[in-house]
């Protein structure tokens, strides 16, 4: 019997705690090297962080452009704390 596809929002709820005293949702799944969020969806590797943006936005993030997170917590994915700059700013700071 194949196995059934989870749903996004599920998956995610299923590898993330909330941080009540910082409001961070916090990952528990797999990360990169660099300690990133990691997930598969549509049969594609990302960061957790960027499938975060792609649901709540329901957008392709725009050319040149990296998630941050305005708690500077690379684990957080919770969507009040992310936010769009561009590859040329990240690298800056």
């Amino acid at each position: 019997m194949p196995k059934l596809k989870q749903d996004p929002i599920q998956r995610l709820a299923k590898k993330s705690v909330l941080d009540l005293e910082t409001g961070c949702i916090l990952w528990n799944g797999c990360t990169t090297y660099g300690g990133y969020p990691l997930t598969e969806a549509d049969g594609k590797t990302i960061t957790v962080q960027r499938l975060v943006w792609k649901l709540t936005h329901s957008a392709e993030l725009p050319p040149n452009s990296l998630i941050s997170q305005k708690c500077r917590n690379k684990l957080c994915i919770n969507p009040g704390h992310l936010f769009v700059v561009r590859k040329k700013y990240a690298k800056a700071k």
